[in-house]
């Protein structure tokens, strides 16, 4: 399908510093560099007209073309840049476009990232699911300007700081300056999930990450998520993979698939 598509050559975390300016990347031939914006927002030129984008806006840039780098001083941009080596210049999909379902965008990119970086990883496969899933999430979307509300992106920010001290809800609201019901009430409206849905999700992303990348014992790794007791990790990481921290491990370690998706349905215990 994807005839133009060779590998994947480069796949990394980028948060623009707030002090000093970015520096743009010029993409070189026989390259192709996506950007996934994960958190904070940029400015980007569209058909003339230069816009605002946040979390969940999709950038694709093909030769001679140069990668976002405009970001407010007070809220800078975090992504994961992927760059794919191709046989010539044909963007199947917009410039601009964008991934509605910003938790399964957040799972793949932490789950790509992994496999990426692991010493058994298979670059040209790889690609290939990397490069279909992102045409096939976001390819058709091209996106309009999107915001999230300040105070949501506040709980997003303290929910990424603290996800190791076992936070409540209820600290998340007060950490925002809201309360408890307007708090799942800006979450169901802009990120379609609850808070414990979201936080939940990042917690079992972290430990997916921390289980894959080193030998650390699991309950150790139950702690540094924030679960209160290695069992409810084992519970609540069951429920969401399909299988134990254990069994998880061991299918990283040998390059096996790691498992469903997390589920939307995630029980809110």
């Amino acid at each position: 399908m994807f005839a133009h598509l060779k590998s994947i050559e480069g796949l990394v975390k980028f948060h623009a510093p707030a002090h000093r300016p970015v520096r743009p990347i010029t993409i070189m031939p026989a390259r192709e560099i996506v950007e996934v914006l994960v958190g904070g927002e940029v400015f980007f030129e569209r058909d003339g007209k230069r816009e605002r984008f946040g979390r969940g806006a999709v950038f694709w840039h093909t030769a001679g073309e140069y990668t976002v780098c405009e970001t407010p001083r007070e809220n800078p941009y975090r992504c994961f840049a992927f760059e794919f080596a191709v046989r010539d210049r044909a963007r199947p999909v917009p410039r601009v476009s964008f991934w509605e379902d910003t938790r399964d965008m957040d799972l793949f990119c932490e789950e790509v990232f992994c496999a990426f970086h692991s010493s058994k990883c298979d670059r040209n496969m790889l690609a290939a699911y990397c490069y279909a899933t992102l045409c096939w999430r976001c390819g058709g979307n091209a996106v309009a300007s999107r915001s999230i509300p300040e105070v949501l992106k506040a709980s997003l920010d303290f929910i990424g700081g603290h996800l190791d001290s076992g936070i409540s809800v209820g600290e998340i609201a007060r950490a925002s300056g809201i309360s408890r019901q307007y708090l799942f009430r800006l979450f169901r409206e802009t990120l379609d999930t609850t808070p414990y849905r979201y936080l939940l999700k990042r917690r079992i992303s972290l430990a997916k990450r921390l289980l894959a990348g080193n030998d650390l014992p699991i309950k150790s790794i139950a702690a540094m998520c924030g679960f209160e007791s290695p069992e409810v990790f084992y519970r609540r990481f069951r429920t969401v993979v399909g299988m134990t921290p254990g069994e998880y491990r061991r299918h990283a370690f040998l390059g096996l698939p790691s498992g469903r998706a997390m589920r939307n349905d995630a029980a809110d215990a």
